[in-house]
């Protein structure tokens, strides 16, 4: 039994440790007019949650924000979250990325900002309002639990910071 424990421990050691650090990429998505203009973009499958039918989703190929932007990532558990449903994830940006973040946000209100982790649509809020707080919180069922939330940070390689509401 405890040859059984200490094997997963070391297993997720080595996983962790000696995982490529994956990339985020935020873009923004591309509409069917913008796309017959000849507007360099890629389609994603993408469904909204995971229980929902996937639709085609036109992503610009700009990326304005990525991992290089990105100062720290913190982790708000399920348990102390307002729904409980869902952990949350923050992404804080350096002072640059949040100017980056601020300006595309005000000039692209009404579009999605997609977040592509290593060829994969994770999340694609609508942009309701420009962005001034140099953050991004993401709830999405893909961090089903904490320990996802958790696995997501550290892929991108940033020990996550746990935070309260």
């Amino acid at each position: 039994m405890k040859k059984t424990a200490l094997a997963l421990v070391l297993l997720s050691f080595a996983s962790f440790c000696c995982a490529e650090t994956k990339t985020i990429q935020f873009r923004l998505t591309v509409s069917n007019g913008e796309a017959a203009l000849g507007i360099p973009h890629d389609i994603y499958r993408y469904a909204v949650k995971k229980d929902r039918k996937p639709k085609d989703l036109l992503v610009a190929r700009q990326v304005l924000l990525s991992n290089a932007d990105i100062d720290r990532i913190a982790v708000r558990k399920a348990a102390d979250t307002t729904t409980r449903q869902y952990p949350v994830v923050t992404i804080y940006f350096k002072p640059e990325g949040a100017a980056k973040l601020e300006t595309l946000t005000k000039t692209n209100i009404a579009k999605s900002l997609v977040l592509v982790v290593d060829n994969t649509v994770v999340a694609a809020p609508l942009i309701a309002m420009p962005i001034k707080s140099g953050k991004v919180d993401i709830v999405t069922d893909t961090f089903a639990n904490d320990e996802a939330a958790v696995s997501f940070a550290q892929g991108l390689g940033f020990q996550p910071v746990f935070e309260k509401e």
